[in-house]
């Protein structure tokens, strides 16, 4: 496996917490809309700028790292992530982020699509 995507022991730790409840909670998956995985992906790296901020939304939070992180190990083929430098799941989410803010006009569109728009402007093949 690629070593593109090695995840710190508090990602990990946080990552569980918040989708801890994911399990339980969904049983029916669907898409959502680019306006909510924007609240959700900013809810997440609103924690991560601030320890003292508290997480409304951890399954939304949860949904989007493990979003971001899984399409980016699917995508393999079509995304080059750089071999020197090492993509965490924080580094991801933030990257979302600044997609989703800077293509407003791509909100209508699903996660999915989103997600790979995004990671596929941040880290083109050559």
């Amino acid at each position: 496996m690629h070593s593109f995507l090695k995840v710190k022991m508090k990602e990990i730790t946080l990552l569980f917490c918040l989708c801890s409840g994911t399990i339980c909670y969904s049983t029916n998956l669907q898409a959502v809309d680019g306006k909510t995985f924007l609240e959700y992906c900013q809810a997440y790296v609103d924690v991560l700028d601030n320890e003292h901020e508290q997480l409304q939304d951890p399954i939304g939070a949860g949904y989007c790292l493990g979003f971001v992180i899984g399409a980016a190990s699917m995508l393999s083929g079509s995304v080059c992530l750089p071999e020197d430098e090492v993509i965490t799941g924080n580094k991801l989410t933030r990257m979302m982020v600044k997609y989703l803010q800077d293509h407003p006009e791509d909100l209508v569109e699903e996660d999915v699509q989103l997600t790979g728009m995004a990671l596929m402007e941040a880290y083109p093949c050559n």
